[in-house]
């Protein structure tokens, strides 16, 4: 309760906002102060009840401990909420940690149709968002967001370049090789395919 009060008045103060706390939470989780980070995230939770994103971070800070049962727990919460609060590509990575295919579809089907006029979503935030999971060894939910982006952008040489190495972390080098060789006929230069392309076929010999 001390907690809450000092951080009202800070926000009364200098406009403190709810992302400075979920930014230095991350920050302490990244540094494997995972407890103190999660308390700041319970903390900030209890200052803004209403907040999707306070939730949505709850979430995701209790898979990087694997407690799904907590994370779910909190993801359920902002089924009452307004979900669109929420940043997209952060709606879009806690439908996947919480195998909410469901959800994810629905995204997607929405992004499809409308990134241009209401999103505006880069390639490289699925890129980055991909690669997040890649680095939490969540191979196959990064798969489905690297295809996912070569759907939603598909005269990109670096999408499939990036699906390609998700293949390749899968095990699975026939589609790492596919892709690969998509990502070169998009981009002759792309460097990066050629030697990937050369390592695989090493490794098929």
């Amino acid at each position: 309760q001390a907690g809450i009060e000092y951080y009202d008045k800070l926000r009364d103060k200098i406009r403190f906002r709810e992302q400075y706390m979920i930014r230095f939470a991350f920050e302490l989780m990244s540094k494997r102060r995972m407890t103190d980070g999660i308390e700041i995230l319970k903390l900030n939770a209890r200052a803004f009840p209403e907040s999707v994103n306070g939730q949505f971070s709850l979430a995701e800070a209790y898979t990087f401990i694997n407690n799904m049962e907590t994370a779910k727990t909190h993801y359920h919460k902002t089924a009452k909420m307004d979900r669109t609060q929420a940043p997209f590509h952060q709606y879009l990575k806690l439908a996947i940690l919480m195998k909410d295919k469901a959800t994810y579809q629905h995204l997607i089907n929405d992004l499809k149709k409308n990134n241009v006029s209401k999103y505006k979503l880069r390639e490289n935030v699925l890129n980055f968002l991909g690669y997040q999971m890649l680095q939490r060894n969540l191979v196959s939910e990064a798969i489905l967001l690297f295809k996912t982006n070569t759907e939603l952008f598909p005269a990109s040489f670096n999408v499939f370049d990036s699906l390609g190495e998700g293949y390749m972390r899968a095990g699975k080098k026939a589609l790492a090789i596919q892709n690969y060789k998509k990502s070169l006929k998009l981009n002759p230069n792309n460097k990066n395919a050629v030697k990937m392309l050369g390592d695989l076929k090493q490794g098929t010999n």
